[in-house]
């Protein structure tokens, strides 16, 4: 080994961080090289040199004192992103006397570190303890070591030491350090003198006191020592550094939730400073005021992790009521939040619609997490069909903004009210405190808001507006019923604000939820004569040139037409048609400003409509004709429209009629005939869409609807039925196989087939034919078309009968047989309910096959014929695979089941079709009678089953 004094020639000659490699010249790569081959010759020896030039900061220079430091570290793998195992397999390899003499004179070096090494001989000092400590005396002298250092006020290294005893409380585990805590506590006590302190020892300190907070907090006990600890963290909660106060309002957090019950000898000083920290600017202290009240409620009213509240008698019983006895001020702090928002800062005028469409999505976002509402049409879209690509999926919302008019606001104007983003937090914990104690909402909140909502700073209005929303969401009738009659008015004059359309925006949302809550703010005496102007300002929100206001007036008509319906309901003994309701006078002139905004291509005005068509009163029938009547002409009018470069706007208004029309042609009265002619201009305008946009956005909207009309149409869909089976033919064949929209264009077919029964026999050979090119052994098909194509096969039998099936029977069996092992195989499957449905399609379509032949065909199908079809033999391994199944069978696949079985026994009766079922007449009667039972006794299956039964029982006679 090279003698002391070139080592440390080598270490002066090196950059201040080797590992980098950033080197100016070619004497420092030769000392990097020097030191390199050192290290590997007596590895050892080096580290022994590398601890006594630290620790003897006298003799050896500052500079090769730090770079020693940075050696040792480097050697043991002791840096942050080398894992813990392989630090302690270093450590491990090293002799056990070098490492005493390591830790001995680590301890000497860590009062005399300046400030710029420091962290590392922290971090060496805290890596070693996590791997020494653990193992009883290897380092037993360490902790008394490092409090005496803390001990010690004027000691240059008492910051030092008090980051090495944090470093060990955060990596060592919690059940260890209790072992260490009197060590800590004791001489941590003594130096919580915050006044006496510099920023970093004071950080150090608390830092400290965070880390072991959870296995000293029984210390607590002692009033003496929580006392000093509680006044140190209030003097750091009100220092003017921020990273002090920061760890203090995280330390009051941690006492919240480890010490609460002594927080009621505080809270006259603990208020003034969580509501600075929530007032401040600064984002962290303004988080960290707020969380420190959730975790006070946290303790007292607890919460799952989802919000919900969990009711612990045994914790109430034990409250201090900080947050209830405190609530006259906590409720304006938080009000102050709401005034003053989250405000986008320092923008340029080029970045301000960035940011104003920034809020607008952070606005609805709260809207929605916060404040959930009912099935929107946009949720009944994405439940009916996933877009193929994410550029359809924005359409909706760009059809929204090419009908937006300019604001003609100037960018101060945007800065400030439209620059306003809501504090969701802030929000999100009002909610939950009006919630916890309702009677906050009258004492506290709604003074605020008659107080506020007509004050000159629009802010202070638009915090009124967001107090309502907040105890709106868990108001009960009852409350509702007497707080906000007085206040409805209040809000409706909100609603033609003229300093920013975010205020009009939210007044819309406010009213909205009122009438939801508590549906006879329309019609008491206070605001019957309101109803009027409250309209006519709904309808003037309609056609504001604001993006966010038209949509949000479209959500408030919504529910004031849900509101109405409901009273009306209550009205007639809730009957799902009233003869009228309030709204009854205005129906037409409400209807007919939608339709026009719909033509403006605003999304929501289509949700609108379909409420309002859906209830429609008795007396408003004439008022659902007409605009149906005008959606469909919009429809042929988006249809019509040239094809051209940038139609999926068009496509976006053809699938929300679609939506719409779906709904409403089911509440038709099918008897008259402008009915009928209605669902026959939807039929054509479909087939027309379908045609020229196969594969556009409104397809699967259209397939469906093409489902929903036929049925109604009856016989009369043999009128649209040759363009229909075109459609159909191509579609199925060019569609891919993992298209949702090709599992409803078999359904399609089922109901074509359904519908025109014998009338569809000159379709048999075109679609049948397709099905069974379809389902010839593709493994990749997907389970639900799979599922389709089984109920068609036996719609297509029922309806066409033997003569148009005969000759597709064996081909449809052995499909049939194939698809039943499928679903009897379970490891097949990853979803149980889609095995069930696929085996319960099975049964049913065999008893369709069953029935329609033997019904339907000139020639008795025997016993024989049908085995050597292999119809019965595929029956009996089907129903043999399900009995012999350990799984437990559905409901509805029993049902199934027993009315496969029950047209067996009736068709070929008792003697010969028990031959060829594997179950005993026992069993058939015990299956029989339990799903007669279910079934109460109604319907086809019942009749069925009864009618077997009676011939079980029969032939049970005759033999005896």
């Amino acid at each position: 080994m090279l003698p002391l004094e070139f080592v440390v020639k080598m270490l002066e000659s090196l950059p201040l961080v080797c590992s980098e490699g950033d080197y100016t010249g070619q004497k420092e790569n030769i000392a990097e090289l020097e030191l390199g081959k050192i290290a590997e010759s007596d590895l050892d020896q080096f580290l022994c040199f590398m601890s006594v030039i630290m620790a003897d900061h006298k003799k050896f220079s500052p500079v090769a004192c730090r770079r020693a430091a940075l050696q040792l570290q480097l050697q043991l793998n002791m840096k942050g992103s080398v894992p813990q195992m392989e630090q302690q397999k270093r450590w491990r390899a090293i002799a056990a006397d070098v490492r005493d003499m390591i830790k001995s004179n680590l301890l000497i070096a860590l009062p005399t570190t300046s400030l710029c090494y420091s962290i590392t001989v922290v971090e060496i000092i805290a890596c070693i303890a996590v791997m020494e400590i653990p193992l009883k005396n290897n380092w037993p002298d360490l902790v008394p070591t490092l409090s005496s250092i803390v001990y010690q006020l004027d000691s240059g290294g008492k910051e030092s030491a008090v980051e090495a005893l944090t470093f060990m409380c955060q990596k060592l585990k919690t059940e260890r350090m209790a072992e260490y805590v009197g060590y800590i506590m004791a001489p941590l006590l003594a130096s919580l003198r915050m006044d006496q302190l510099s920023n970093r020892a004071q950080q150090a300190i608390l830092n400290m006191l965070m880390s072991c907070f959870e296995p000293a907090h029984a210390y607590f006990k002692n009033s003496g020592e929580h006392k000093i600890v509680m006044q140190a963290i209030f003097e750091a909660a009100e220092s003017s550094d921020i990273g002090t106060r920061s760890i203090a309002l995280s330390l009051l957090i941690k006492a919240a939730s480890f010490c609460y019950q002594h927080l009621k000898d505080y809270i006259d000083v603990i208020i003034p400073i969580t509501t600075a920290a929530i007032n401040s600017e600064e984002g962290d202290i303004h988080e960290m005021g707020l969380q420190f009240w959730k975790a006070v409620s946290q303790v007292e009213n607890p919460r799952d992790p989802e919000g919900r509240r969990i009711l612990q008698t045994e914790q109430r019983e034990a409250s201090c009521y900080l947050v209830e006895n405190n609530r006259i001020k906590i409720v304006p702090c938080l009000f102050a939040q709401l005034v003053r928002g989250e405000i986008f800062a320092n923008l340029s005028p080029e970045d301000s619609d960035v940011a104003n469409n920034s809020s607008v999505k952070a606005e609805q976002a709260c809207y929605d997490t916060v404040f959930k509402g009912d099935l929107t049409l946009e949720d009944l879209e994405a439940s009916n069909a996933t877009e193929k690509k994410q550029s359809k999926s924005d359409t909706i919302s760009k059809v929204d903004r090419a009908s937006r008019k300019n604001r003609g606001e100037t960018f101060k104007n945007k800065q400030s009210p439209d620059g306003w983003t809501p504090p969701r937090e802030v929000i999100i914990y009002f909610s939950e405190l009006c919630e916890d104690y309702p009677d906050t909402i009258d004492r506290y909140v709604l003074p605020l808001v008659e107080k506020k909502i007509q004050h000159a700073d629009w802010r202070h209005r638009h915090a009124a507006l967001w107090s309502m929303l907040v105890f709106l969401k868990q108001m009960d009738p009852k409350h509702a019923e007497k707080t906000l009659k007085h206040i409805f008015p209040l809000i409706r004059g909100v609603i033609r604000d003229k300093a920013s359309s975010r205020i009009r925006n939210t007044a819309l949302w406010v009213i909205s939820w009122m009438v939801e809550k508590y549906p006879p703010l329309l019609v008491v005496p206070a605001t019957l004569q309101d109803l009027q102007l409250l309209l006519d300002d709904l309808i003037a929100c309609l056609n504001d040139g604001e993006g966010r206001v038209s949509p949000s007036s479209c959500i408030a008509l919504t529910s004031v037409v849900k509101a109405s319906h409901t009273l009306a309901r209550q009205q007639a003994d809730g009957d799902i048609r009233p003869p009228t309701s309030v709204l009854s006078p205005y129906y037409d002139m409400i209807a007919d400003q939608l339709v026009k905004a719909a033509k403006r291509r605003l999304t929501a005005a289509f949700e609108a409509l379909r409420q309002l068509l859906l209830t429609s009163p008795t007396d408003c029938y004439w008022v659902v004709l007409e605009t149906t009547n005008e959606l469909l002409l919009l429809l042929r009018k988006v249809v019509e429209l040239p094809d051209r470069v940038g139609c999926q706007c068009h496509e976006a208004v053809q699938k929300l009629i679609c939506v719409v029309l779906r709904n409403v042609v089911e509440i038709l009265e099918l008897g008259k005939a402008t009915s009928k002619q209605l669902c026959h201009k939807f039929m054509t305008y479909l087939l027309s869409l379908l045609t020229k946009f196969p594969f556009g956005m409104a397809r699967e909207e259209a397939l469906l609807a093409v489902s929903t009309i036929a049925p109604m149409l009856d016989w009369e869909l043999k009128l649209h039925a040759d363009s229909l089976v075109s459609y159909l033919t191509l579609a199925i064949s060019s569609i891919p196989k993992n298209d949702p929209a090709l599992a409803l264009v078999v359904d399609a077919i089922g109901t074509l087939f359904r519908v025109l029964d014998s009338e569809a026999i000159p379709y048999v050979s075109k679609l049948l034919g397709q099905l069974l090119i379809l389902t010839d052994s593709n493994q990749n098909l997907p389970t639900e078309v799979k599922i389709r194509c089984v109920a068609a096969f036996g719609q297509m039998a029922t309806a066409v009968g033997r003569t148009g099936f005969q000759m597709y029977m064996t081909a449809v069996l052995r499909r049939l047989h194939f698809y039943g092992e499928l679903s009897t195989a379970e490891e097949r499957y990853s979803s149980k309910e889609l095995r069930e449905k696929l085996l319960q399609t099975c049964l049913e379509t065999y008893s369709s096959l069953i029935q329609s032949i033997l019904y339907r065909g000139t020639i008795p199908l025997t016993l024989e014929l049908c085995s050597s079809s292999l119809c019965l033999k595929h029956i009996s391994k089907l129903i043999q695979s399900i009995t012999t199944s350990k799984s437990d069978l559905a409901e509805k696949t029993r049902t199934a089941m027993a009315h496969l079985i029950g047209n067996i026994l009736l068709e070929f009766g008792p003697k010969k079709a028990l031959a060829h079922i594997p179950l005993q007449a026992s069993e058939c009667k015990s299956l029989l009678a339990e799903v007669l039972f279910h079934t109460k006794g109604n319907g086809q299956v019942a009749s069925i089953c009864r009618a077997a039964l009676s011939e079980i029982e029969m032939d049970a006679r005759r033999l005896n």
